[in-house]
């Protein structure tokens, strides 16, 4: 039962929420707007909530957000933005739950998430999907080594084919770049990952995000 309380004029709320639970023949209980506080006397009933990280913390300002009021949920997902640790920590303290954190985009859907099963870690959007290849590079377009930032480039089924003129965009400033971490497998290194793509300096501005590689230990 999907608590949905995601505006669907936007890509998480209409693609990612809606369909995936029309797909699955889920039940959906449609908020017209978010309130923290009928968020929070929402879920006794439901299962799945997905959110941005302001959902969540203002959620964490509620009184009745407790492992009671959270004991037939399944999932807590957050995207849309990143979602600061500390968030992640207090969120785990109150409700028992692990949030987990994913990156998307219009022209993609999803491209990386934390484990559904499996460890899920603060500060970091996961490891790229199945059928995805995911790398971060320099502005001379090539691979960058652990830790360092730069540009993400995604191939796949995913991905959308872009208009002629988004290959002329102009690169975003610093001002309009975010950074995001991406886990790789142990056994990933640049050379392994250097099929990737499909450059976001192609893809119009607003979505254009910097984000810093990290290597998972084994």
């Amino acid at each position: 039962v999907l608590l949905h309380v995601l505006p669907i004029f936007h890509v998480h709320g209409l693609y990612v929420a809606t369909h995936t639970a029309m797909l699955s023949a889920s039940r959906i209980r449609f908020h017209a707007r978010f309130d923290a506080r009928k968020a929070v006397e929402a879920l006794a009933g439901s299962t799945v909530l997905m959110g941005v990280p302001t959902f969540y913390t203002r959620m964490l300002a509620e009184p009745d957000l407790t492992p009671g009021r959270c004991a037939g949920m399944r999932l807590f997902i957050s995207g849309s933005a990143p979602l600061l640790p500390e968030t992640f920590a207090r969120f785990r303290e109150r409700t028992g739950h692990t949030l987990l954190e994913r990156y998307g985009m219009t022209e993609t859907g999803m491209n990386t998430s934390n484990p559904y099963h499996g460890e899920r870690r603060a500060g970091t959007v996961g490891r790229p999907l199945e059928g995805v290849t995911v790398r971060v590079v320099g502005e001379d377009g090539a691979p960058l080594a652990t830790g360092r930032a730069g540009e993400v480039q995604v191939r796949g089924p995913n991905v959308e084919l872009l208009l002629p003129l988004a290959s002329r965009a102009p690169r975003a400033p610093p001002s309009r770049r975010r950074s995001v971490s991406i886990q790789q497998p142990p056994s990933t290194n640049s050379s392994t990952n250097s099929s990737a793509a499909i450059a976001m300096s192609a893809v119009p501005t607003h979505h254009q995000r910097r984000l810093r590689r990290t290597e998972r230990p084994g």
